[in-house]
């Protein structure tokens, strides 16, 4: 198991829809600065210092991945959102709106999410109850 995929299940195991992947801090122009995950949609959040060449500080980008590793797709992705930033302030005042845009676009999605984790629960429930028997 990767050490994404541990971060990920340690996230669901507390029951958290978001879990951060990479978090390189300060990074230099055009890495990646952080990486978050909503866990219901496998959408991810990318947050890149801007590269020498581009206007503005921080850019951030939206999406999909695999929601149980955490790696990119094989068959890739289209972004779904596309945001630019003056300042690490700027963008740490902006995630809070990408995050519930990505949670209400995908409400359905984190309602089936919470239903299966329902069932497996209830599933295991009765498990160790016959176990115990």
């Amino acid at each position: 198991m990767t050490a994404r995929a541990r971060l990920i299940a340690a996230a669901e195991e507390q029951g958290r829809h978001w879990v951060v992947l990479e978090d390189m801090g300060d990074a230099g122009p055009g890495e990646l600065s952080r990486l978050e995950l909503h866990i219901p949609s496998g959408v991810a959040v990318e947050v890149r210092r801007a590269g020498e060449d581009e206007p503005q500080g921080f850019h951030s980008r939206c999406y999909f991945i695999n929601r149980r590793t955490g790696e990119e797709l094989s068959c890739g992705s289209r972004i779904l959102h596309r945001a630019g930033f003056a300042s690490a302030a700027e963008l740490e005042a902006g995630l809070p709106a990408i995050r519930r845009d990505i949670e209400n676009r995908f409400a359905g999605m984190v309602r089936i999410y919470e239903e299966n984790r329902r069932r497996a629960q209830l599933r295991e429930q009765r498990a160790q109850r016959a176990r115990e028997a």
